[in-house]
């Protein structure tokens, strides 16, 4: 048995070992140290791959090994047993190996060991009644396959194994031979390739390495060998004939079956899995598959040919084989693109012809910087779960030595100047397969136009195409901040570097993770948002174009790791970066600029464009009940709130003047609120606030207003508010009743969580899956909501309103009645949920960024609820809930309320002829305009059953009173608490007074 130690990285702790087989099996063993999350099983995952598919395939009996594939997934032998032990297991044939994979829990590993084992060893010949209908298994091949791959295929040179599969011939086999030929084949396929030297293992389990060694050693060596090189064809074969000469020589049209219209290149190269250590074919594709200025797929977008492009070998087996490589290049076009193929093909042509002209150094150097992507985003990257990883690793141990097997798949080992020239010159040749596929096209291939060679041979530089300089963004200082100033004690959560009149800057340095990543999040905060629907929906606008223009001035940003995202938000705008931190300014400087510049690049046409999605994304909401309901319950919540559907009426009239002043004025009045979380040193956050202010020039916030945040006080008993679905096709009605409390408190807040959790288990079981419990908070004002849907037949939404009130109302019961082992058991599983620790940075930062949003700052939020839940007693909830039921039930029941079908319905919404399919064909017409006018949200007056009911929203609002407001200002919060702590300390001496009377 010889044993090998791959190579690894040196922050991985797994342990490693390779090891083959005296009868050839090769293994690759992972022991990995990494504790069991609490309440889970420890699992064991093993993945087994034998060298035997479609390309061993008897030519007669083309297709066989999916039979086989079929038979094995079928059978009873492992399949049972694994479902038993709550695992898991599949089988898959391919073009050159059949995949086992199995997870079990870590005990049963050795029995379903030796189950497969068995599986492996089996050799009765195989029953007629047995096998699966030809017509099942050519659905479920073929449906894997691209219509392209097909075309392909079926220019497979004779004696080669990847051509397309004749179905028809095993039907025939199956169903008209006597003597079960068929079965025998597949007995003799399994014979001659299920042994152990074309076998490879992959087992990944929290036990030690010489326990995993010694399981394979005593069960697996008993495998056969089977040493004849007979079915070893693929390899022999030569990579240059594997297609006829029609495969370059003609041009292919195919007929659109789905109604996109593509231009699909295909190079035939040799099997590039020998230059592994290079990957010049990664290398290639990232050069031309680039967004950035000066790349083919924005010239081709900004000219609106082409909607997608797709470049390099896919991982498919049938673009990557032991015999050869695939190097594709797919343009989906647009119907302008179909009319410009000519101009389409010149520019590839010329992108190539590029490629091809470029300076050695330079690619060196752009080679460089792919290099360290490659590196950077694989040591620092989730680690896999445990099956997954064997399922890809087991294969690297197929293709890859034994001390590369960890690291050949993902990494770029080393330049080769010649392997790269060579892949470069295979595509700069006149000798690619191309398919144009279209609607209106008769399927024939013709001879390559002498109008195309000529373009090929006479390509020459076209303005606009350049190729890329070295990525600015990629990282060059791994250093971690925490290990390099020793470790100290830093406080859980963030702690403030800037209070200004402009800005806040909260600052954690991440001593969790210890990943050289951090996170910048931003909160722009501006009185113009608030002022009218159409400012809203103008932020909204705003974001959508920026996140629409960003990505080409990011694009290289985004290859070294580094993402973000625009959300229009309240009050304003969020922007959040996040990645590796060395050049993670470089991306905000660049943000904050493209923000200032927005206004002076903005066309027309591209404010046109974005309004009608933005109409479209604002109609998609609208007409969501769910969505209706939340938007009218934040509305009479919030002082300062406007409806969704008046924010869509609005957008027709956005002009570019109008958008362009919003926008000045957006930047002219800001405070920011700003987070970084992460390996990030406070004197670098701090530079960094500072550089989006300076570069914004933004002031203080003159009037503070609009800036605001004031809850409205429910009154006590029961409001209704009811209207139609906007949409007549919708049958469902929605009820949403919400129940305010009052000012939050801590105490409150864990006994709302716990209430919610008792509620959500103990629902009548045909209920649990309709309704919605949740605790609402409002700006420091906390309720809770119930909500269900049912379909509506007239009293639908009156029939739920009192369900879910009856439902509310025997929650005391529901917990008088709870044992108290039961009672425990909620408690411990919430108090463990609130202290489960954060699974990666992004969950720690948006914990804490979600605090700063709402202006409580309670960054221990989880920990103070926790210790809250532990003193909670079923006394407390049901004295809660009698206090709240005798002196503070303040309802307020949303309902919308679906439409009754019948024979003469039609795709209306609210009694007109907008539907979600008509807005899609308008866009900027009159026609557009018509629709927002038309459709509009009609409030029910009151009837017998709801004499409360709610007619106008802005009538209702002004007579209620109003909480202590909250501002984006850090001056008024201490006088907030103030007043919230002054509020409650009122409320509960007026219940206590009550309740003596």
């Amino acid at each position: 048995m010889e044993i090998y130690i791959p190579d690894k990285l040196p922050d991985d702790n797994k342990e490693y070992k390779c090891l083959e087989l005296l009868n050839g099996l090769r293994a690759l063993l992972i022991s990995d140290p990494s504790p069991v999350p609490d309440g889970e099983l420890a699992m064991a995952a093993l993945a087994l791959t034998v060298d035997s598919g479609s390309f061993n395939d008897p030519p007669k009996y083309n297709g066989l090994s999916y039979a086989l594939e079929d038979l094995l997934r079928k059978d009873k032998l492992l399949t049972p047993l694994v479902d038993n032990l709550m695992g898991a297991c599949g089988v898959r044939a391919d073009r050159e190996e059949t995949l086992f994979h199995i997870k079990v829990p870590e005990q049963h590993l050795l029995s379903c060991l030796i189950i497969l084992k068995s599986l492996l060893m089996k050799r009765e010949p195989v029953q007629r009644e047995l096998l699966p209908p030809m017509a099942i298994l050519r659905l479920q091949i073929e449906d894997c396959n691209t219509m392209r791959n097909m075309l392909l295929a079926s220019l497979a040179a004779d004696n080669y194994p990847h051509g397309q599969y004749d179905w028809k011939n095993l039907s025939d086999l199956q169903s008209q031979d006597p003597e079960n030929a068929l079965g025998t084949m597949i007995h003799q396929l399994r014979r001659d390739n299920f042994v152990a030297n074309r076998m490879h293992l992959c087992l990944q389990s929290r036990l030690y390495l010489e326990e995993l060694e010694q399981m394979i050693y005593c069960h697996l060596s008993e495998l056969p060998v089977n040493n004849s090189e007979s079915m070893d064809t693929a390899e022999r074969l030569d990579y240059r004939h594997a297609f006829r000469a029609e495969f370059h020589k003609r041009v292919f049209y195919v007929k659109s079956n789905n109604g996109n219209s593509r231009l699909d290149l295909a190079w035939l190269l040799p099997s590039v899995r020998q230059y592994y250590r290079c990957k010049p074919d990664k290398f290639v594709t990232s050069l031309l598959d680039q967004e950035g200025p000066g790349s083919l797929r924005l010239y081709l977008q900004r000219r609106r040919w082409t909607v997608f492009l797709t470049v390099g070998i896919d991982d498919d087996s049938f673009d990557l084989n032991s015999i050869y490589s695939l190097f594709k290049l797919s343009l989906t076009l647009t119907d302008e693109g179909s009319q410009h193929i000519d101009e389409v093909l010149a520019a590839v042509f010329a992108y190539i012809k590029l490629i091809a002209a470029a300076e050695p150094a330079l690619l060196r150097r752009l080679y460089a910087k792919l290099q360290t992507i490659a590196y950077i985003n694989f040591r620092f990257r989730t680690q896999p779960e445990a099956l997954e990883n064997v399922k890809h690793l087991v294969l690297n141990c197929k293709y890859y030595p034994a001390t590369d097997v960890l690291i050949g798949g993902d990494l770029l080992l080393e330049y080769n100047e010649q392997h790269i020239s060579e892949m470069i010159g295979s595509l700069n040749q006149l000798d690619f397969n191309l398919a144009i596929t279209m609607n209106d096209v008769v399927e024939e291939n013709i001879p390559m136009p002498d109008t195309w060679q000529k373009m090929w041979n006479e390509s020459k530089p076209i303005e606009g195409l350049w190729l890329p300089e070295p990525n600015p963004y990629v990282v060059e200082d791994l250093r971690i901040f925490w290990l390099e100033q020793g470790q100290p004690q830093l406080s859980p959560g963030p702690q403030r570097l800037m209070n200004t009149n402009v800005c806040e800057l909260w600052h954690r340095l991440d001593d969790t993770f210890v990943q050289p990543k951090a996170i910048f999040s931003f909160y722009f905060v501006s009185p113009q948002v608030r002022q009218s629907a159409k400012k809203s929906a103008m932020c909204s606008l705003y974001a959508n174009l920026l996140e629409g223009q960003l990505p080409e001035l990011l694009y290289p940003a985004a290859l070294a790791g580094i993402t973000h995202s625009f959300i229009p938000h309240d009050k304003g705008l969020v922007l959040k970066v996040r990645g590796y931190n060395d050049k993670l300014h470089l991306a905000v400087e660049a943000i904050t600029q493209a923000m200032v510049n927005f206004a002076d690049n903005l066309e027309e046409c591209t404010l046109n464009t974005e309004r009608g999605s933005l109409r479209k994304e604002f109609f998609d909401e609208l007409i969501m009940s769910r969505m209706q309901c939340r938007d009218i319950r934040e509305c009479l919540i919030e002082e300062s709130r406007w409806l969704h559907i008046d924010k869509y009426k609005s957008i027709a009239g956005i002009t570019l003047v109008d958008f362009k002043t919003f926008v000045q004025k957006f930047h002219e009045e800001l405070y920011i609120h700003a987070l970084c979380e992460g390996n990030y040193t406070e004197e670098s956050a701090c530079n960094v606030l500072n550089g989006v202010i300076n570069r914004l020039q933004c002031r203080a916030i003159r009037d503070p207003r609009f800036v605001e945040d004031r809850v409205k006080k429910m009154p006590l008993g029961s409001s209704y508010i009811r209207c139609y679905n906007l949409n007549n096709q919708i049958s469902n009605s929605e009820v949403m009743n919400y129940y305010q409390i009052g000012p939050n408190t801590t105490c409150v807040h864990a006994i709302l969580l716990l209430l919610v959790v008792i509620m959500r288990r103990c629902a009548p079981k045909h209920r649990r899956d309709r309704l919605f419990i949740k605790v609402r908070l409002h700006h420091g004002i906390v309720g809770f909501s119930i909500g269900e849907t049912t379909l509506e037949t007239g009293e639908g939404a009156k029939g739920l309103d009192c369900d879910i009130e009856l439902f509310r109302m025997k929650a005391k019961e529901i917990v008088r009645r709870l044992k108290p082992k039961s009672f425990v058991k909620f408690k411990a599983a919430l108090v463990a949920a609130k202290l489960a620790p954060d699974q990666d940075l992004d969950m720690t930062s948006n914990r804490h960024w979600d605090e700063i949003l709402n202006g409580d700052y309670q960054f221990d939020r989880n920990e103070q609820l926790a210790d809250a839940l532990r003193t909670v007693t079923k006394a407390d909830l049901t004295s809660f809930l009698s206090g709240m039921e005798a002196n503070n039930n303040r309802k307020l029941s949303i309902q919308v309320i679906g439409h009754i079908p019948t024979a003469n319905s039609s795709a209306n919404t609210n009694g007109s002829t907008d539907s979600p399919q008509s807005l899609n064909s308008s866009s900027n017409t009159d026609g557009d305009k018509d629709l927002g006018k038309r459709l509009s949200l009609v409030f029910l007056p009151r009837d017998d059953v709801h004499m409360n009911a709610i007619a106008d929203i802005d009538d209702f609002k002004a007579s209620l009173y109003t909480y202590p407001c909250t501002t984006s200002t850090p001056n008024s919060r201490k006088n907030l608490r103030v007043a919230r702590l002054r509020e409650a300390l009122k409320r509960t001496a007026a219940q206590a007074e009550q309740g003596s009377n």
